[in-house]
């Protein structure tokens, strides 16, 4: 999107919001994804923050903040905000929250591969096919990690069912 018609969504979703026209938390959060999109990360934080504290299950704020707070070089609170979409978030019909849940479980653990910490990236990938039980990514870092960590039966076993899942593909076919 350009930088005009971003403009003219932020003014028009401010206007409708501030005159009660619009549902508020849904509201907020495309505009946050405006204001994100424009490059105003404090706007939009200020925003998500709104979102969880009147509803701390929100995915989709709590996703953002988590990238955010990355962007921003805090990690740690990257971390804490996506462990808060995984384990509390609440999937509501009809929007992006699988897509998140997934997208928080893939960041937090690759961040806590990153930090060494295997076991806790394992729980994550446990986690997140515990809440979206057909996600063949996850099967694949899961298998993965349990490969990095020497459990090898185990990492087969999700490989296969990764298989199951995506058919062949050329990465699952290489482990």
């Amino acid at each position: 999107a350009d930088a005009r018609s971003i403009e003219t969504a932020i003014a028009h979703y401010s206007e409708a919001l501030g005159m009660g026209l619009l549902s508020p938390m849904d509201r907020e959060q495309e505009l946050a994804a405006l204001y994100l999109m424009r490059g105003d990360r404090a706007s939009a934080q200020h925003l998500l923050e709104d979102i969880v504290s009147g509803d701390p299950h929100h995915i989709e704020a709590h996703y953002r903040l988590g990238v955010i707070a990355r962007d921003g070089g805090d990690p740690a609170l990257a971390m804490v905000h996506w462990r808060q979409a995984l384990d509390r978030g609440t999937l509501r019909a009809g929007g992006r929250d699988h897509e998140l849940v997934l997208r928080a479980a893939l960041d937090l653990g690759a961040a806590l591969e990153s930090n060494g910490a295997m076991g806790q990236a394992h729980d994550v990938y446990l986690l997140g096919m515990e809440r979206l039980p057909g996600s063949a990514e996850l099967f694949i870092r899961t298998a993965a990690v349990e490969s990095r960590m020497g459990m090898e039966d185990q990492a087969i076993l999700h490989y296969e069912q990764a298989l199951q899942l995506a058919g062949g593909t050329p990465v699952l076919y290489n482990n």
